[in-house]
């Protein structure tokens, strides 16, 4: 390998003029890339903080809106659960006084239900003794069953027989009319 020297012929004095004059170049472009630096760092930085601002003002809108929202689902909910509640509460205090009128009939028909059926709605009225019993059944056969049961006690009497009950043999929906003898007055 061979090595390349470099010979400068320049007295010494000059010599370090010029080594002074390149250190200073080095210094001086290494003064500016630092300030270049520091400048373009602190632009990204300055737009990074803008957009984490813009964001967060976004997101904090959205919250707000959110919030709004909810608040006014709130207070338009609980009114009326509020309300449905007063209604089964004065529900259950009129039930309640009463029951003696409605027990008897109630516990009997709750013994005539076959194990197949289900009640949705279940309507008296106490002035003409007239009941809407309305629900679904497995099969046609237990909601004839149900008739059947209905026809064979003393406390129920003039039970229809609509044919939209025997439309279908499976999942039938089903609707009957009765009156209740206790509360049927002459």
């Amino acid at each position: 390998m061979s090595m390349k020297r470099n010979i400068n012929l320049l007295p010494p004095e000059e010599l370090s003029q010029i080594l002074a004059i390149r250190n200073s170049h080095l210094l001086w472009w290494s003064g500016v890339w630092a300030i270049l630096s520091f400048v373009v760092l602190t632009i990204l930085i300055l737009i990074g903080q803008v957009l984490a601002a813009r964001s967060l003002e976004a997101v904090s809108a959205q919250v707000d809106q959110k919030q709004a929202q909810l608040k006014n689902l709130e207070e338009r909910q609980v009114p009326e659960r509020v309300l449905e509640i007063n209604d089964l509460v004065a529900n259950f205090k009129k039930w309640q006084s009463q029951r003696k009128v409605w027990s008897p009939w109630l516990q009997e028909y709750a013994q005539l239900i076959p194990a197949d059926v289900s009640i949705n709605t279940l309507t008296v009225s106490r002035s003409n003794g007239k009941a809407e019993i309305v629900g679904q059944a497995g099969t046609r056969a237990a909601v004839l069953a149900l008739r059947e049961n209905i026809l064979s006690s003393e406390n129920f009497i003039n039970i229809n027989f609509p044919l939209y009950n025997l439309e279908t043999a499976t999942r039938v929906s089903w609707k009957y009319r009765f009156s209740v003898i206790p509360l049927v007055k002459p």
